[in-house]
C-alpha cells in the first residue's frame, strides 16, 4: 500500500520495474498515465502502463480505478481487443503497473487517408468488438481513434480495441468520455442544462456506436463534426459537448465524395442523435455493411466466434468457490489472525483446476500481492520454485499458485530438496496462522491436485497438514445451472433445456470436454455460421445435434485412459458393448463372448461408472460418445471381427435388415461392407440423418476398390448433395469439384466432368448465384453439345436454364423453355426415359407468368408423382408450389392455399429442409400481409430471414428484407423498414445483386414505400430523391393504381412540405385521372387540392 503515501517520481530508460520488465522508450502519456516500451524476462516486447497520480483526485479511488482497469481486461478475450498480460506494483518506485500486447503500428488516425475498403475492415473490425463487449454486458463509453490501435498495416488492416479505464457494467450518474465522441445520453448526465435528463435513456451499447460512429466519420473526412474551439484555439469542451444538440453534421460524402452512399448512411445511422433511432446492436450494423457493401464481408469470423467461448478472460460458474477463494486471499493480504493460508484445488481431469488458480491471479494482484504462477509438471518451473522458496524472504506479500502438485509425486523431478522447501514453506504458513503480524512477511499458497493420481490423504499426510490449516475445493463436473450460464455466454441467451441436456450428454459436464466440443463445432460450422450467433429460437429449429461433432479429443484420450485400466477382460466386454451401437443383454453378450464371464464383467463397469442398465435390463454406456470411441480406437481387424460375431448372432436371431447392415457395414469381406453401407446411406436420408449418411458415404469412398470410377463418382455425387442437405455448401461445392479428379479415360473424364458442372450450377441456382449457375449449365451443355447419346441429360440441363430464367424473373422465357423440352420429351423419349426427367418446372413457371390456373392440375399431378414415391422434398416443394397457385388472384382460395403452406412446412421441418422453410415462411407472411395481419406478416417474415442468415443465403435474406421493410412501414416502424429497404437496393446495386429478379421487379414499389416511410420521418429531401426515381420508371413499368396514387400523393406532399407549390400543383392532372379510377383516394385529393387551390374546390363532378 506503500504508493498511496507519496507521489514517486516516473522511473526511466533503462530501469528494471517488478525486478522483471526492462523499460526501452516512452511510447506516450496521458493525464491517468505513461506508456512503455518495455521487455519482459523472455525478451518479449510488451506495453508497460504506469498508474499516474492527480494531485487533484483521490489516491485510493485513482489506485482501485486502475485496478478495476485490469480485471476488466483480464476478463476479456478477443482478436479485436488489445491482449493484456500482467500486474503489479514495482518496490523500488512504489509504482503501479500492469503490461498488455505491444502495438507498434499507431492508433487508428494512421488509417485517415487510407482506401475506403481499408476503412470499412476496421469499421467492422470493431463493431465484432463492441459486439463481444455487449455480450459480456460491458461499456466502454471512451471510444475515439486513439483507443483503437493498428495491429497490421496495408490493404486489409488489423485494429484492436483498448483502454477501458471508463468501462463499465453499469454506468454512474456521471459518466466520463471525451467531449468530441461523447454521446448525447452520456452529455444530458454531465451538462442537465442542455436537454431535460428525464427525455434520454442511460447510457447502453448504443451510446458506444455513437462515439464509434463518430470515430470513423473523422476517419473517413477528417473532420470533427462537433469540435469548437476557442478564440486562441484551444478545444472548447461545454461548447463541444452543446454541439452535440445543435449541429447537424453534413453525409460524410459532401467532404469526400467518393464516400459510397450506403457508407454514408450506415456512419449516420451510428451517430444518430437519440439512442432509438442508432442501431439497437454492434451486430445489426455489422450486417448493415455485409449486405451493402460491394465487398464480400460477414458479421463474424471463425476466430471472433471462438472468442465467444469462455475459454480465456471470464471465469464461467464456480461462483461459490470464489467468493471462498477470494475471501482467503483478502484475509491474508489484511494479515487477518487464524485466516486458513493454504488452498487447495481438487478436481479430475478437465473440471477447470488450472483455469481456477489462474484466475486467482488478478484478484491477488489487485491486493497489491506479489504472485508467482507455476507448473510443477515443468521442469523449469520446478528450479523457479526451489529459487522461490529460498528468497521469500524478501517479500512482503506474496502468493505463490502451484499447478499440479501431483507432478512433485510422479515425475523424476520429485527430488527430497524439493519436498523439503516445499514443507519449509507450509511450516511457515502454519506458524503464521497462528501468530498474527501485520506488519511481517506473510503467505498465501494455493495448489492444484487431481486424486485420480494421487490422494489427498497422501498428501495431507506427507505435509502433516491439519484441518484448520487449509480451505479445501473439490471441483465437480458442470452443474445444470453451471451448463446454463455457459451456454448463455456463448449464445448470448439462455437455450431450450433440451439442448443444454443433449449437450451434457456427449460431455459429461466436463468443463475442458464442453469447451472442446463446442469449439470443435465453431470450427467445422456446425453450430454458428458467419452471419453470427443465432437466437435461443432460431437455434431450435436448425435442429442441433452435438453428436454430429464428434468426441472431443481430450475427452477421447480420458475415457481410453480410464477403459486400459480396467482389467483385460473387462476391456473387451466393453469393446463388444460398444460394437453392438445399442443396449444389450446380457445373455446377447455371453452369445457373443462364450468364454467369459460377462455377468461379473459388468459388474465392475457398472461400478466404475462406465455402463449403466435399463428397466429392460439391458447395458449401455453412461456417456453416449463412449461406444463412439472405443470401437474407433479398435484395430481393424479386431473390430471385423467383432461385428463378424455379432452379425452371425443376429442372423441366428432374424433381426432386422437394417440391425444387421450396422455390423455388415464393418464386416471382413468388403463386399458385404460396400453394400450394407449403400443401405444404411438410403436409410439415413430416408430418416433425414444427414451427418451419418455423410460418415456413410466418406466410409464408402476410403472402401472402394481401385479403379472404381463410375461407383466413385456417384458416391462424390451423393456425398455432395447430402452436404447441401445439411447445408455445407461450401464442403458440397469442394466434393462436386472433386469429379474432376478422378484419374479416369477421356470419355468418362468428360462425362464426369459435365456431371461437375451440373451439380455445381444446381448448388448455384439453389443459393440464387444465378450467372455462375448459368455459366456452369451453358459449360456442361456445351460439352454435350455433338452427343447424340445424352439427349436425356440434355432435356434436363435445357430445364436448369430455364429455372435460371424463373429465377430472374423471366418466367414468360421459363415456360416457354419448359414447354419446348416437355414437347421434345413426349416426341422422343419412352414413359419410363420421360420419369428421369424430374426437374421441370412447369407448374412453377405458369404460376410466374400468371396462369395460375393452368398450373394447379400440373402441381397436383407432380405431388402425386413424389407421393407415389415417398420423395418428401419434392412432396414439400408441390404443396409451396399449390400454396402459391390458390393464393393467386385469379383463384383466390386462401384456406387452401394456406393448407398447402402448412403442409409442406410440417414435412419441411420434419425432414430439416431450412431453404424450403424460408420460402413457405415467407409465403404465409405473404399471406398474412394480404390479409392486412402485419404483426403475423412480420413474425413471419423475421423467421424465415433468421433462418436465411444462419444458411448464408445473402439474396435470399435480401429478398425477405423487402418483405419486412413494406410490413414495418404498414405498423408504422418507418425507421427500421427505411433501413431493410435501403440495405436491399444498396445490395441491388452491388455485384452482389445481380441474381435478384425480385428486387428488380419490386423497385418501382420499394421507391415508393422508401419515399413515404421518409416523409413520415420528415427526412423531405431523401423522400422526394426516391419518389423522383420511382417517377423515371413509371413509363417502362405498369403498376397497380394505387401504388401509382401513392406516388404522385406522397410525392405531393412532400412538394408541399418543402413549400414547393409549384412542383405540387404540377402533379394534380395524374392525381385528378388517378382518383377518378380510386374512389376510395377521393377525400386525400381534396385535401391536396384544397391545399394547392383554396381558391378552387375540387367538385364531385370533376371526380366522377
Amino acid at each position: 500500500m506503500g504508493q498511496l503515501h507519496s507521489f514517486p517520481s516516473m522511473p526511466g530508460a533503462g530501469t528494471l520495474v517488478g525486478g522483471k520488465y526492462l523499460l526501452l522508450q516512452k511510447l506516450s502519456e496521458g493525464g491517468s498515465g505513461v506508456v512503455w516500451n518495455a521487455k519482459d524476462p523472455d525478451g518479449k516486447l510488451v506495453a508497460l502502463k504506469f498508474l499516474k497520480w492527480s494531485p487533484l483526485k483521490s489516491k485510493q479511488d485513482t489506485a482501485n480505478h486502475f485496478k478495476r482497469e485490469f480485471g476488466i481486461l483480464k476478463s476479456l478475450s478477443h482478436p479485436h481487443i488489445g491482449n493484456i498480460y500482467d500486474f503489479g506494483i514495482d518496490n523500488d518506485s512504489a509504482l503501479y503497473f500492469f503490461t498488455t500486447e505491444l502495438f507498434t503500428n499507431g492508433d487508428l488516425r494512421k488509417l485517415k487517408d487510407a482506401p475506403i475498403a481499408s476503412i470499412e475492415r476496421a469499421l467492422l473490425q470493431t463493431l465484432r468488438a463492441l459486439e463481444y463487449l455487449r455480450n459480456q454486458g460491458l461499456l466502454h463509453l471512451d471510444l475515439k481513434p486513439q483507443n483503437i490501435l493498428v495491429r497490421k498495416l496495408g490493404k486489409n488492416p488489423d485494429v484492436a480495441l483498448i483502454d477501458f479505464g471508463l468501462a463499465t457494467f453499469r454506468p454512474s450518474d456521471r459518466p466520463g468520455g471525451t467531449p468530441n465522441y461523447m454521446p448525447p445520453e452520456v452529455i444530458v448526465r454531465r451538462l442537465p442544462d442542455v436537454s431535460p435528463q428525464k427525455f434520454w435513456p442511460a447510457p447502453d451499447h448504443r451510446s458506444d456506436l455513437y462515439s464509434l460512429g463518430i470515430t470513423f466519420y473523422y476517419l473517413l473526412t477528417g473532420v470533427l463534426p462537433f469540435q469548437q474551439k476557442t478564440e486562441i484555439g484551444a478545444i472548447d469542451s461545454k461548447a463541444t459537448m452543446r454541439a452535440h444538440f445543435n449541429v447537424t453534421p453534413p453525409p460524410p460524402s459532401q467532404i469526400r465524395p467518393e464516400i459510397p452512399a450506403y457508407l454514408d448512411r450506415i456512419i449516420l445511422k451510428l451517430m444518430a442523435h437519440h439512442p432509438d433511432d442508432r442501431y439497437p446492436t454492434a451486430s445489426v450494423a455489422a450486417q448493415a455493411i455485409q449486405f451493402r457493401s460491394p465487398r464480400r464481408h460477414s458479421p463474424e469470423t471463425r476466430e471472433t466466434l471462438l472468442a465467444y467461448l469462455p475459454k480465456e478472460g471470464k471465469l464461467i460458474g464456480r461462483h461459490a468457490e470464489q467468493t471462498l477463494a477470494d475471501n482467503l486471499l483478502s484475509s491474508v493480504a489484511e494479515g487477518k489472525p487464524h485466516a486458513p493460508p493454504l488452498l487447495i484445488i481438487l478436481g479430475k481431469h478437465g473440471t477447470g483446476k488450472s483455469r481456477f488458480l489462474s484466475s486467482l491471479k488478478p484478484h491477488a494482484q489487485q491486493l497489491e500481492m506479489e504472485v508467482t504462477l507455476l507448473n510443477a509438471a515443468d521442469e523449469h518451473h520446478v528450479s523457479h520454485i526451489d529459487h522461490l522458496l529460498e528468497s521469500t524472504e524478501k517479500t512482503c506479500t506474496h502468493t505463490l499458485l502451484l499447478d499440479h502438485l501431483e507432478a512433485l509425486f510422479t515425475s523424476e523431478t520429485a527430488t527430497n530438496p524439493l519436498r523439503e522447501g516445499l514443507h519449509h514453506l507450509i511450516r511457515h504458513l502454519q506458524l503464521q496462522q497462528r501468530i498474527a503480524d501485520k506488519e511481517g512477511k506473510r503467505y498465501f499458497l494455493a495448489l492444484t491436485l487431481n486424486p485420480e493420481i494421487i490422494s489427498w490423504d497422501e498428501i495431507r499426510r506427507t505435509f502433516e497438514l491439519h484441518e484448520s490449516q487449509y480451505t479445501l475445493l473439490d471441483l465437480k463436473n458442470f452443474t445444470h445451472e453451471e451448463m446454463t450460464e455457459y451456454l448463455k455466454t456463448l449464445l448470448g441467451e439462455i437455450p431450450d433445456p433440451r439442448i443444454i441436456e443433449s449437450l451434457r450428454d456427449v460431455t459429461e459436464g466436463n468443463p475442458l470436454f464442453v469447451t472442446e466440443h463446442l469449439e470443435q463445432m465453431i470450427s467445422q460450422g456446425k453450430l454458428f455460421t458467419l452471419a453470427g450467433r443465432p437466437d435461443a429460437e432460431t437455434l431450435n429449429m436448425l435442429d442441433l445435434n452435438f453428436k454430429h461433432a464428434g468426441p472431443s479429443p481430450s475427452l477421447k484420450e480420458s475415457l481410453l485412459q480410464k477403459i486400459r485400466e480396467l482389467p483385460e477382460e473387462a476391456q473387451k466386454i466393453a469393446e463388444l458393448l460398444a460394437c453392438f451401437h445399442r443396449p444389450a443383454a446380457l445373455d446377447e453378450l455371453e452369445a457373443c463372448a462364450p468364454f467369459m464371464n460377462a455377468g461379473r464383467l459388468f459388474l465392475k463397469l457398472v461400478e466404475k461408472g462406465f455402463v449403466t442398465r435399463n428397466r429392460e435390463a439391458k447395458y449401455f454406456f453412461s456417456n453416449s460418445m463412449t461406444g463412439r470411441i472405443l470401437e474407433d480406437a479398435l484395430p481393424r481387424p479386431q473390430k471385423a471381427e467383432l461385428h463378424d460375431v455379432i452379425a452371425s448372432f443376429l442372423k441366428k436371431q432374424k433381426a432386422s435388415s437394417h440391425e444387421l447392415d450396422i455390423h455388415l457395414a464393418h464386416a471382413s469381406r468388403w463386399e458385404e461392407r460396400l453394400n450394407a453401407l449403400h443401405r444404411l446411406v438410403d436409410r439415413a436420408l430416408e430418416h433425414n440423418d444427414s451427418f451419418m449418411a455423410i460418415e456413410h458415404l466418406q466410409t464408402i469412398l476410403r472402401e472402394l476398390p481401385q479403379p472404381a470410377w463410375k461407383a466413385e463418382a456417384r458416391t462424390l455425387i451423393l456425398l455432395g448433395q447430402t452436404y447441401l442437405r445439411s447445408n455445407q455448401r461450401q464442403k458440397a461445392l469442394e466434393t462436386f469439384q472433386r469429379l474432376h479428379e478422378i484419374k479416369a479415360p477421356p470419355p468418362l473424364k468428360q462425362e464426369f466432368r459435365i456431371r461437375s458442372y451440373e451439380h455445381i450450377g444446381l448448388l448455384y441456382l439453389n443459393a440464387l448465384d444465378l450467372s455462375k449457375a448459368q455459366k456452369m449449365f451453358e459449360e456442361a451443355l456445351e460439352l454435350l453439345e455433338n452427343d447424340e447419346k445424352h439427349l436425356i441429360w440434355k432435356v434436363r440441363l435445357q430445364n436448369c436454364l430455364a429455372a435460371v430464367s424463373l429465377r430472374k424473373g423471366n418466367a414468360t422465357e421459363a415456360k416457354e423453355r419448359y414447354e419446348q423440352t416437355l414437347h421434345f420429351a413426349d416426341r422422343e423419349f419412352t414413359k419410363r426415359e420421360r420419369g428421369a426427367i424430374h426437374n421441370s418446372e412447369l407448374g412453377q413457371a405458369l404460376l410466374a407468368s400468371g396462369n395460375a390456373k393452368e398450373a394447379i392440375p400440373l402441381l397436383k399431378k407432380e405431388l402425386e408423382n413424389a407421393q407415389s414415391v415417398h420423395h418428401v422434398e419434392r412432396m414439400a416443394n408441390r404443396h409451396y408450389l399449390l400454396g402459391a397457385a390458390y393464393r393467386d388472384r385469379s383463384v383466390k382460395k386462401i384456406k387452401k392455399a394456406t393448407d398447402h403452406y402448412f403442409k409442406g412446412l410440417e414435412l419441411a421441418k420434419s425432414h430439416h429442409l431450412l431453404d424450403l422453410q424460408v420460402r413457405i415462411h415467407n409465403e404465409l407472411g405473404n399471406v398474412s400481409a394480404e390479409r392486412t395481419d402485419y404483426t403475423n406478416a412480420g413474425v413471419h417474415y423475421r423467421t424465415a430471414l433468421q433462418l436465411a442468415q444462419q444458411i448464408e443465403s445473402e439474396t435470399v435474406s435480401v429478398e425477405l428484407m423487402v418483405n419486412l421493410g413494406f410490413t414495418l412501414s404498414h405498423l408504422g416502424q418507418v425507421a427500421e423498414a427505411v433501413e431493410y429497404l435501403e440495405a436491399a437496393l444498396d445490395f441491388a446495386h452491388g455485384p452482389k445483386g445481380a441474381a435478384s429478379g425480385f428486387i428488380r421487379q419490386k423497385r418501382i414499389e420499394i421507391l415508393i414505400t422508401l419515399g413515404d416511410s421518409l416523409y413520415r420521418l420528415a427526412e423531405f429531401e431523401r423522400a422526394e430523391n426516391y419518389l423522383q426515381q420511382a417517377l423515371s420508371l413509371l413509363p417502362e413499368k405498369e403498376i397497380d393504381i394505387g401504388l401509382q396514387y401513392s406516388l404522385y400523393g406522397t410525392l405531393s406532399e412532400v412538394y408541399l412540405a418543402q413549400a414547393k407549390r409549384h412542383e405540387a400543383h404540377e402533379l394534380l392532372p395524374s392525381l385528378r385521372s388517378l382518383v377518378k379510377k380510386l374512389p376510395q383516394a377521393r377525400d386525400h385529393y381534396r385535401y391536396l387540392a384544397k391545399q394547392l387551390l383554396p381558391l378552387e374546390e375540387p367538385s364531385d363532378q370533376s371526380l366522377a
